[in-house]
């Protein structure tokens, strides 16, 4: 029997930097589960690619590079992950958040992963002061909902909402938070 030896890629963490509203692509491989996902509910339509959901119909670019991949898109659930359904949110919610105040990268020394870009968000609470989210995210929630508000969703993440700030249309979960060090020494996990 042939054993691989399979080890774990180690993070490097950029410097953080002021943030500033980049145009990033969500892309196949972005998601936990390699298939994008629709649900249909009484809210309206719904899609994830496993990490994050939004309201409405996938971005055309989203869907044609998960063909181009060979992996599933639009596949009709019946439960939609990571948040199901989205409008049992509501109560989590909390504070309205501020625009992002800094942004990083994750790189990996090996494997697959590529670089994952994290945008933070200050919270004002003392028991969770940040909140890290993928920035791809956070970008496309700023392109397809214009005027959106963020809010702080029980310290789990972060809910996207409409102009008014009553409908929410995107749930984004948070990400671990880096060592102390990280960004100062590149310190590695």
């Amino acid at each position: 029997m042939l054993a691989t030896n399979h080890r774990k890629p180690r993070r490097f963490y950029s410097a953080r930097l002021p943030w500033r509203h980049r145009r990033r692509w969500l892309a196949p491989y972005v998601g936990g589960t390699n298939v994008l996902c629709v649900y249909h509910g009484d809210d309206g339509s719904w899609w994830s690619d496993g990490s994050a959901v939004f309201r409405g119909t996938v971005p055309t670019y989203l869907r044609r590079a998960y063909l181009h991949a060979g992996m599933p898109a639009e596949t009709v659930v019946e439960r939609l992950q990571p948040f199901h359904p989205p409008s049992e949110a509501h109560p989590l919610i909390r504070a309205r958040l501020d625009e992002p105040v800094a942004t990083y990268r994750i790189n990996f020394d090996a494997g697959s992963h590529g670089s994952i870009p994290v945008d933070v968000f200050a919270t004002g609470d003392a028991a969770c002061p940040e909140i890290h989210v993928d920035a791809r995210y956070v970008a496309h929630a700023l392109d397809r909902f214009e005027d959106c508000s963020f809010w702080n969703l029980d310290n789990a993440g972060i809910a996207v909402r409409d102009r008014l700030g009553y409908q929410i249309v995107g749930l984004i979960p948070r990400r671990q938070v880096p060592p102390a060090d990280a960004h100062r020494t590149g310190g590695t996990l």
